[in-house]
């Protein structure tokens, strides 16, 4: 993980949303899933270790931002 956000919802709702900045490397994007498991050393989410399975289709086919001259 290059980097993260993590909104502070303090206690005023029962999910949260975590976005992960990742760099893009070709040998990892070449299977069918990315195995993401986050361990909470210096996070401070205190969730102690999560795993995800994400399918990587929806990596390489992510929306794009169009932006106007």
């Amino acid at each position: 993980i290059t980097d993260y956000i993590y909104p502070r919802m303090y206690g005023k709702s029962h999910q949260t949303t975590l976005m992960l900045i990742y760099p893009r490397d070709k040998k990892i994007m070449k299977g069918d899933f990315l195995n993401l498991t986050i361990q909470d050393l210096d996070i401070g989410l205190n969730t102690g270790e999560v795993h995800f399975k994400i399918p990587l289709n929806l990596i390489i086919n992510e929306p794009t931002i169009q932006f106007k001259n």
